[in-house]
């Protein structure tokens, strides 16, 4: 029969069948006389199939259910347990099992049951145990655990004749190439005689909390919060993921701001209740949505929820505002971390992530939302680098400590320094402190960095005292965790003591934060540090927690203010310097000295002095110093006052140095004075008429209530201290000057009580009442420790095992108990004894425990067994190691911590860890007190551990030994037909580059594998004969591709057994090298060769084939060596030869040979010349085919000879240069061939003159002297001259350059290029400009140029009487400023304002158009003249506008006659208007007389106007304007007009020119010649569809919303006015839509982020309605619709679409955000036809439906103006 302790387990698959028993449950099953049998039946498996994930109580047992894979299908594993039964097992109810393995030791097997392939690396799932376990470790276990891993299953073969459950924690290979912790549990499942012994491993997520195997009794639900503690959210957020699927879904980590401080401020009990309240708006979002909560301790919490950015903005709002009903200070708000849910994620990951997020924001009050994504992730990345680099950083010596100064601003005397530090990283060169210092802090690793600066300090200070210099205080940095991480007052105790120094040399900065986040250790650190004489500083003060009030309890000497005090706005500065001196006097009331940090300007400097502050740290003085910098300044005594910072005499204190009439800050003021109170006190009654706001916070009553209770404060006191608050006043009253003090109690509103201090002043008598000042404090949190304290006291009673009516002080001194109490608090419940500090340890006292561990019952009993002397139980070789650690010659307070033996009851020894401390007894004598705590099983572990180590180790130096002493790598495998390896040695991997694991899993652990599938066959050949000794050469596998291995292998006999053992040497390069060889050979394009006088070899025979050969042909031509050579190189090769064996130098020679086909081939022979050991001489080289470098440099001088480039070579003998009788080597004649000219002649003529003789005498004088001194300097020279040939003159461009200077001879290159053509173009233009500028003078044109980058008006050829001059009275000849013009302009009185206008526009804005044309008409001199103005731009190559030029032309005379007027218009518009055509007509025989257009077909010329403006009309001219044509330049209508008195008309149209439409404009004249009875017109085109585009743009800007692209407000409500009074629309509906919240989103992500929000909303109504609804944005975020013929059931339907996709978040840069829409709309013409009167109604819907909620949409009704009125 089975215990039923134990737990029977079961595994059910898919089909609801029973796959899986162990013995426990089989036998639970057969116990039939119980009654099981029917109850674990039918009836359990049904109840187990109703069970998910949950646990439930049965009468006898509870079943648990876990699920996992079994052949990737879903099963269930069930444990049932009897209840109440006290198991060991550790098969907890909420665990949550990823792998299940069943080993049977019996059988040496093991099987994989279920596993989560989707998470883990999986191994073979069965297999034999004790050979795969190795393996399976290697694969699939953390390198650094894998030892833990095997001892794991170490324990379970050593753990006979017990179930007592085997755990280990090790981290495992997940399936994305990262480790995540596991717990590993081994539970026997059975062990017998009579069966096999099988465990069951099961692995469990180690990111849970550690499974205790003491305890199954897990709360789910933490009672605080009311929320799911870690370990069950956990499970259950993996069972809403997995149920509810990943979309949309986020986690956030929760985190309430500086939470331990608030606990601080505001109490404890006020901490719980935020922390219970936050966990009822959580479970309020669990009961509304589809989510899971959890709190993890602390302030952190943890929720699952739908990713919808409204919705999680509303759940912060909720949770500050519980925050703000304590305080309004955002440093207390919570913060939230998010992770946007991916499938397949793990919960602990997300969690992680969301605080990598979260962690981002800390410190940061601007922000209270962080959503986690790359950047954060490259930032917390950059973090760890950072945090990497530091710890090599301080092995390289990268770290440097800096000195900054500390002066007297009056003198500017140094009286102190500041150590800092500076990083000098190799990479990233100077890292800022900023950038490192805050991750170093967060990480705990500023411990390590600050070391290195206090003794890099020390040692330097001490350097510079030993030189024989006066020191000056230097004060170092201590962070908060430097405080918690040792013992700093130690530290530098150490320090000093070790360096030699003056105490008073070295100042301690401690920030003002770190005072706040944990007052009382840090002040506690501050006084030890004050009483071992050192300096402290306060430092950053004013930087985030600045309270004076603080000032009074810590005792700093020196307070460091921030000078970002005067960081404040413009408008606000004077509250700063208020603030500031506020701080000053209050600090020198309370005797502190005070300093300025971060001071950099003069007027920082003279406002502090007049504050009172003398002493400033700052740029302004000294950035921070290198040491050599530093040494070097205070070297000069002259700059330093040795006393340091002095502490000024202070002043009598009047109330006015307190009471500052202008201080800024109310809230420091209440800070600095706490709660204050005015009190009235009468006869009859005690009323507040005064208080402050600190006030509020300490009594817990609520400003609004105050007024109510202000006349019955008596009744808020507790009952019993009531007559003792009365009696404060008379009190006070007695004693004016020192006042009265008292602690009462206190009742809130809500009837909690607060323990108060009030300190009560009498200020003056009122009428018949007397008035009272009142300050007070909270104290309750005082009272509250001593009540704990008091409880303390009891529970040490019971942790020492003391009896009830003995107190610990019967044994210790109050100090050293207190000591024990918070010793022992801290340890788990073990052995505690006290002993004397002597060599033999008297017996002091035990407790229960420790008789226990060492299987003792009493007191006497233990006296006898150790004889009253610890030390008689302690293993003598321990003793020393006792004495070495408790330290005999130890004062007070010395604590320790030592291992040994100890001997229990039955003589055997005991391994215990033993923590203790040096106490002082009652008897005054010194203690030790101890807590003992059992290690036998780990010291046990530890030392059989030791011994398989050394083991290792020798079997690791033999290793070690072949792999160093063997050449190539070693190896050796089993005698089978695969080779199987049974070791490789680290050079045999290194040579592969594989691991071992790599070999195992991807080639079977075999040596043939490895091997090329096409070498296989050379060493299985060999293996079926009887060799014992193989010797190969084959290509095997490796980690970048195959190589080539020589092999050696031997078989030998090993242990037993035959086996292969070998060396492979890697000789790749070598096969390589041969193949390249063999390459080279085979694909050189000539023959290789070795020759002897008498004999030659070739090596190939590439060269055949290029002569026309094959190969035997050739060989057998090449036997003879002249067979090829072309007879007439046959003496010239033999000289060569000759010459080359005579002088033992290379050949080079190049001949000619016979191709096959009879034409010749030129051959290089090149070889090198050796001679053999005998002394005998031979070539090796090859021959190449050339002949096609031969031919292309033949080719080459043909093409030369034939360019028109004359090039030349000129050789001058050298020092000096003698230019009489250069040696001229003629290249090419270029295009003096053309002339005559031969090279020789060439030559002849050029010498005439020394190198001049063709060049034009004046052209040479003119260049000779620069020619000669480029020559003499050896230098280029450049130039352009004339060569007089005797049949013309050329101009030529000349370009020469030195070559180098040989056998005392210069060469030049000269190339000549005829530039003839050029010059003559020059000469043509110069021509041409002459003749333009006398016609402009004949003409008599006023001309004028614009310059678009000077800006500049230039105006020439006026005359003096000109017109310009008249009206401008511009100066003669001078440059006209472009803004003098405008404003000469703006005063002209003869120009109307329209004429000004035209020529602001045209003639000088920069944006003007290509060309122009228009008259003016001025008033000069009381007449009327008429100016006509041209103009044209003028573009550079980019076609950027360079110039704008054209004329004046007083046109007065022509305009007075028509006939002048049509001349000049028709001449200007032709030549300056440059129009697209004209035409002239004689409209009388409708004909066309003229044109200027560019046709092929001019047939239209004589031809009818009126036929040929029909037929251009409807071929060229869009339709829409055909009509609009005809109408104006129709014959009959420009005729008709003329009749009624109209000369000229224009129409502006829409012209076809190659495939797209141009605007043009038509104009016409009708001209009537007195001459001539027929009528005339000129008919002229030009193109203004640049101007006429930029008029519709302007149109369109201003009729649009420039964000979104829409219909502006008025283009709208025009649009929509001419639509309800038309007849387009006979139904219809009006919308009016807002963003709801929107002023949040542009208040939380910016304006920038707002506008983007607004244009993608815009977007999207534009996608979601027709093309002919009318669009507008009204403004802001508002919007306007306008939609047509549609009734009420389409619209309802459209906006249901509308305010769905309006649900959609927008993803604009790292943020998702949702902006739906409220639409209100009215139906036409159901409640009016009226804008105005449809504006209104729809506006009322609108209203109510923002009032419904987000989303949402409303129909106006009458019924809704009824409400709204």
């Amino acid at each position: 029969m089975v215990s039923l302790s134990a737990k029977a387990v079961c595994i059910i698959d898919c089909h609801n069948k029973l796959v899986y028993m162990n013995d426990f449950y089989q036998n639970l099953f057969n116990e039939e006389k119980i009654g099981y049998k029917t109850k674990l039946g039918d009836a359990v498996i049904n109840e187990i199939n109703k069970v998910s994930y949950h646990t439930i109580q049965k009468t006898d047992f509870k079943v648990i259910k876990e699920d996992f894979i079994i052949n990737d299908q879903a099963s269930y594993i069930y444990t049932l347990e009897r209840v109440n039964i006290n198991s060991v097992s550790p098969v907890l109810e909420s665990a949550l099992y990823d792998e299940l393995v069943e080993i049977n030791l019996t059988r040496d097997t093991y099987n994989i049951l279920f596993y989560r392939k989707d998470k883990y690396i999986i191994p073979a799932l069965s297999g034999s145990f004790s050979k795969r376990i190795r393996e399976i470790a290697q694969k699939i276990i953390h390198p650094h655990d894998q030892n833990d891993f095997l001892q794991l299953f170490n324990k379970m073969k050593n753990n006979h004749g017990d179930f007592k459950p085997v755990m280990g924690r090790f981290r495992r290979l997940l399936n994305n190439g990262e480790y995540s912790w596991i717990n590993g549990i081994l539970i026997a499942i059975s062990k017998g005689q009579f069966s096999d012994t099988v465990y069951m491993c099961l692995f469990q997520d180690g990111g849970l909390t550690p499974i205790n195997v003491e305890s199954t009794n897990y709360k789910e639900y933490d009672q605080t919060t009311g929320l799911l503690n870690e370990h069950s959210f956990l499970k259950a957020a993996r069972f809403l993921l997995e149920e509810g699927g990943n979309d949309n879904y986020c986690l956030i980590a929760i985190d309430i701001e500086h939470f331990k401080l608030f606990n601080d401020w505001y109490g404890r009990q006020m901490g719980n209740k935020i922390l219970g309240q936050i966990g009822l708006e959580l479970q309020k979002i669990q009961n509304e949505f589809k989510t899971v909560a959890g709190y993890f301790g602390g302030d952190d919490f943890v929720v699952i929820m739908p990713n919808e950015r409204p919705l999680i903005d509303k759940l912060l709002t909720d949770l500050i505002a519980h925050i703000k009903v304590v305080t309004v200070n955002p440093g207390f708000f919570p913060k939230f971390g998010i992770y946007i849910v991916i499938d397949g994620e793990y919960v602990a990951a997300m969690y992680d992530r969301a605080l990598i997020a979260l962690s981002s924001i800390k410190e940061n009050y601007t922000k209270q939302i962080a959503y986690y994504d790359s950047n954060i992730r490259q930032d917390f990345e950059y973090s760890q680098s950072i945090l990497m680099d530091t710890q090599q950083a301080l092995y390289n010596h990268e770290f440097m400590v800096y000195f900054q100064p500390k002066c007297n601003m009056l003198n500017g005397k140094i009286v102190g320094v500041e150590a800092l530090v500076r990083w000098n990283h190799p990479t990233k060169g100077i890292i800022s402190p900023g950038d490192f210092v805050f991750i170093l802090e967060k990480n705990g690793f500023i411990v390590n960095l600050d070391l290195f600066v206090w003794q890099e300090t020390c040692r330097l200070l001490s350097n510079w005292l030993d030189q024989g210099n006066q020191g000056v205080p230097v004060s170092v940095n201590v962070s908060r965790t430097d405080i918690y991480a040792i013992d700093v007052v130690k530290t530098f105790k150490e320090l000093v003591a070790e360096y030699k120094l003056p105490v008073n040399l070295i100042e301690i900065e401690i920030t003002e934060s770190s005072y706040a986040s944990d007052y009382e250790i840090i002040s506690k650190v501050v006084d030890d540090f004050r009483l071992a004489g050192f300096t402290v500083l306060m430092d950053d003060f004013g930087s985030g927690y600045s309270s004076l009030n603080m000032l009074k309890d810590v005792n700093v000497d020196i307070l460091k203010i921030d000078m970002k005090f005067l960081e404040l706005r413009e408008d606000s500065i004077g509250r700063g310097i208020g603030i500031l001196e506020a701080i000053v006097k209050m600090a020198k009331l309370m005797g502190l000295r005070v300093i300025a940090e971060g001071v950099e300007t003069k007027q920082q400097i003279d406002l502090l002095n007049e504050l009172g502050c003398i002493y400033g740290q700052g740029y302004y003085f000294y950035p921070p110093l290198s040491v050599q910098e530093f040494e070097a300044i205070i070297s000069n005594s002259d700059l330093v006052d040795y006393r340091g910072i002095m502490l000024k005499q202070v002043d009598q204190v009047r109330l006015q140095d307190i009471f500052i009439n202008d201080i800024s800050s109310e809230a420091m003021l209440n800070n600095i004075l706490g709660g204050i109170a005015f009190y009235q006190v009468s006869e009859d009654k005690i009323s507040i008429i005064k208080v402050n706001d600190i006030f509020y916070h300490i009594t817990k009553i609520n400003p609004a209530d105050f007024e109510n209770i202000r006349d019955r404060i008596i009744e808020f006191v507790h009952p019993d201290d009531q007559n003792e608050f009365i009696s404060l006043f008379d009190q006070a009253y007695q004693n004016p000057i020192s006042g009265s003090e008292a602690t009462i109690r206190y009742y809130s509103l809500k009837g909690k009580v607060s323990w108060i201090s009030l300190r009560v002043f009498f200020l003056r008598k009122q009428d018949k009442s007397l008035i009272f000042y009142g300050a007070m404090n909270d104290v309750t949190k005082n009272n509250l420790q001593e009540q704990e304290l008091k409880a303390s006291k009891q529970t040490i009673n019971q942790l020492l095992g003391f009896p009830e009516d003995t107190a610990v002080e019967d044994y210790l001194n109050y100090q050293d108990s207190q000591t024990a109490v918070s010793m022992f608090s801290k340890v788990v419940p073990a052995g505690i004894l006290g002993c004397y500090r002597t060599k033999e340890l008297p017996i002091y006292f035990i407790n229960r425990e420790m008789l226990s561990l060492l299987n003792l019952t009493t007191m006497e009993e233990f006296n006898l067994f150790c004889k009253g002397q610890i030390i008689n139980i302690i293993h003598p070789e321990d003793h020393q190691t006792v004495y070495a650690a408790i330290g005999l010659e130890e004062d007070e307070g010395f604590e320790y911590t030592v291992r040994y033996r100890i001997m229990k009851k039955d003589q055997t020894w005991l391994w215990v860890q033993e923590k203790g401390r040096i106490v002082k007894a009652k008897d005054g004598l010194l203690a030790y007190i101890c807590a003992i705590v059992d290690i036998n099983e780990t010291m046990s572990s530890k030392i059989e551990l030791e011994k398989i180590n050394q083991q290792l180790i020798k079997q690791k130096q033999q290793l070690s030994f072949l792999n160093e002493c063997t050449l190539g790598g070693y190896f050796h495998c089993k005698n089978n037909s695969q080779l199987e390896f049974d070791y490789l040695s680290e050079s045999f991997l290194n040579i592969v580059g594989f691991s071992q694991v790599e070999i195992i899993t991807s080639y079977n652990n075999q040596l043939v594998q490895l091997i090329h599938p096409d070498d296989r066959h050379k060493i299985t050949d060999k293996l079926t004969g009887k060799s014992t000794s193989i010797n190969l050469m084959y290509r095997i596998n490796s980690s970048t591709g195959y190589m080539w291995v020589t092999n050696q292998l031997e078989l030998v006999a090993h242990q037993g057994n035959l086996i292969w053992r070998g060396i492979v040497i890697n000789i790749t390069e070598r096969v390589e090298l041969k193949n390249h060889l063999e390459a080279v050979v085979n694909n050189s394009p000539g023959d290789i060769f070795m020759m002897t006088p008498n004999h030659i070899e070739f090596f190939s025979s590439n060269l055949s084939t290029s002569l026309g050969y094959c190969k035997e042909e050739y060989c057998q031509l090449t036997k003879r060596s002249y067979d090829l050579i072309d007879k007439r190189d046959i003496d010239y090769v033999n000289e060569a030869f000759e010459a080359a064996y005579r002088e033992k130098r290379p050949l080079d020679v190049i001949y000619r040979v016979q191709h096959k086909n009879g034409s010749i081939a030129y051959i290089q022979m090149i070889a090198s010349y050796y001679e053999d050991k005998a002394g005998r001489p031979y070539f090796y080289g090859d021959f190449i085919n050339i002949t096609e470098v031969v031919n292309a440099r033949k080719n080459n001088q043909l093409v030369i000879d034939n360019t028109m480039t004359v090039v030349f070579l000129i050789r001058l003998r050298d020092a000096p240069p003698n230019f009489e009788n250069p040696e001229i080597n003629m290249i090419s004649i270029g295009i003096l061939e053309k002339y005559g000219y031969t090279k020789q002649s060439c030559i002849e003529a050029m010498k005439k003159g020394g190198n001049c003789g063709l060049i034009n005498k004046n052209d040479y004088a003119a260049i000779k002297d620069d020619y000669i001194k480029a020559v003499d300097n050896k230098e280029d020279y450049n130039a352009i001259y004339r060569f007089e040939l005797e049949q013309t003159t050329l101009w030529m461009d000349s370009k020469t350059k030195y070559l180098n200077t040989e056998n005392g001879y210069r060469t030049y290159l000269c190339v000549l290029n005829d530039v003839t053509s050029m010059k003559q173009k020059e000469e043509e233009i110069w021509l041409s400009s002459q003749i333009l500028d006398r016609v402009i003078k004949m003409a008599n044109l006023n001309i004028w140029q614009y310059d678009y980058q000077t800006k500049q008006l230039i105006l020439m050829n006026l005359e003096r009487d000109s017109f310009i001059y008249q009206i401008l009275d511009f100066p003669r000849n001078e440059d006209i400023i472009i803004d003098n013009y405008l404003n000469k302009i703006n005063n002209i009185e003869v120009m109307n304002e329209q004429t000004k206008e035209k020529i602001r526009e045209q003639l000088i804005a920069q944006t003007v158009q290509n060309k122009f044309s228009y008259e003016l008409p001025l008033t000069l001199n009381s007449k009327i003249i008429w100016i006509k103005v041209v103009g044209e731009t003028i573009y550079d190559y980019g076609d950027r506008p360079l110039k704008l030029v054209g004329y004046f032309k007083d046109v007065t005379l022509e305009k007075s006659s028509f006939q002048k007027y049509l001349e000049n218009a028709k001449t200007l518009e032709a030549l300056q208007e440059k129009s697209f055509y004209e035409l002239s007509i004689n409209l009388s025989q409708n004909r066309i007389i003229n044109t200027n257009i560019q046709e092929d077909d001019l047939s239209f010329i004589n031809s009818s106007y009126s036929s040929y403006i029909n037929s251009i009309t409807e071929k060229i001219i869009q339709k829409e304007y055909q009509d609009k044509v005809k109408e104006v330049l129709g014959l009959e209508a420009i005729l008709t007009r003329y009749q009624q008195g109209t000369t000229t008309n224009s129409v502006v149209y829409k012209r076809y020119v190659d495939g797209e439409y141009y605007w043009m404009e038509a104009t016409y004249h009708i001209l009537d010649l007195q001459e001539n009875k027929d009528i005339f017109c000129y008919l002229y085109v030009i193109d203004i569809d640049k101007q006429k585009r930029q008029e519709l743009a302007l149109k369109n800007k201003a009729e649009h919303d420039g964000l979104t692209g829409l219909y502006n407000r008025s283009k709208a409500i025009n649009e929509i006015n001419q639509i309800l009074l038309s007849n387009e629309m006979t139904y219809g509906a009006l919308l009016m839509l807002d963003m709801n919240d929107f002023k949040e989103i542009n208040d939380n992500y910016g304006h920038a982020i707002g506008d983007k929000i607004i244009t993608k909303t815009a977007k999207r109504l534009k996608e979601m309605f027709r093309n002919d609804d009318i669009l507008c944005r009204l403004g802001g975020d508002e919007f306007m619709i306008l939609c047509r013929n549609i009734d009420e059931i389409s619209i309802r339907m459209k906006l249901e679409d509308v305010t769905r996709q309006m649900k959609i978040p927008y993803l604009i840069e790292e943020y998702q955000i949702m902006a739906p829409l409220s639409i209100g709309f009215v139906m036409i013409p159901l409640y009016g036809t009226t804008f105005n009167n449809l504006y209104k109604k729809a506006d009322i819907a609108l209203y109510k439906a923002k009032q419904d909620g987000l989303a949402s949409y409303r129909m106006y009704h009458d019924d809704m103006n009824k409400k709204a009125l």
